[in-house]
């Protein structure tokens, strides 16, 4: 069965009430307690996600996430909501997975590489 294309990136991180501010190089979000990163299902191994910078990728689009994830890291416990990015016949398709919690790793704010762990229900704070 196909899968249909289903939000565009503005309305999935709007499900979390995150503005994106440009849908062309920003796939992370933050605004107060709620951080939210754009994540591809293949670089899930798991339950972890490990991110690394691959030749051509934007710095300046590198440089929104890595403060997006300090900011998951220093105010939210490292905690951060996912909207999972997919292609469909060449389009992306963005789905807001509010069942799906990460939890930042590691993060290295040069690069912009970093691994986050799936958190369990059992997990997390009662505050999350």
């Amino acid at each position: 069965m196909k899968r249909e294309y289903t939000m565009t990136m503005t309305e999935a991180f709007a499900y979390y009430e995150i503005k994106i501010k440009n849908c062309r190089s920003h796939w992370s979000g933050a605004e107060g307690k709620i951080v939210v990163v754009s994540l591809w299902p293949m670089q899930f191994n798991a339950g972890v996600y490990r991110d690394e910078p691959q030749p051509g990728d934007n710095t300046r689009d590198r440089a929104k996430a890595i403060k997006d994830l300090k900011h998951a890291r220093d105010n939210c416990d490292g905690y951060f909501r996912v909207v999972m990015a997919t292609e469909i016949d060449g389009k992306v398709s963005w789905d807001p997975s509010p069942n799906l919690i990460m939890r930042l790793v590691s993060l290295d704010e040069t690069t912009g590489a970093f691994i986050a762990k799936v958190v369990h229900s059992q997990e997390l704070p009662l505050a999350a």
